[in-house]
């Protein structure tokens, strides 16, 4: 992931934790839709974009990469680890 950040891939970033998890630290270029709004924002989503789906630990971002699975995503990774994991390897974050 991080090398197709640097490489500016295009691809939907979707950070699933709640906003102000969002705001403390998010992936740069991520979108933040917590879990409990992913059902009424799919939607939004251009089904045949790589997506990215993150949360804290991978908890969240595992049942969010499910749903989107389920509704005819074709192209959909989760982060495992989440955001601990990409902070602990010393990867940046953005603070908004």
């Amino acid at each position: 992931l991080k090398e197709k950040l640097d490489a500016k891939e295009d691809m939907l970033i979707l950070d699933v934790r709640e906003p102000d998890e969002f705001r403390a630290g998010h992936l740069p270029g991520a979108v933040n839709v917590s879990l409990n709004k992913i059902d009424e924002k799919i939607k939004n989503f251009s089904k045949d974009k790589m997506t990215i789906v993150y949360s804290r630990t991978g908890r969240r971002s595992y049942i969010s990469s499910e749903k989107l699975n389920k509704n005819g995503f074709t192209k959909v990774r989760n982060l495992l680890g989440g955001i601990v994991i990409w902070e602990r390897k010393g990867y940046s974050v953005t603070v908004k």
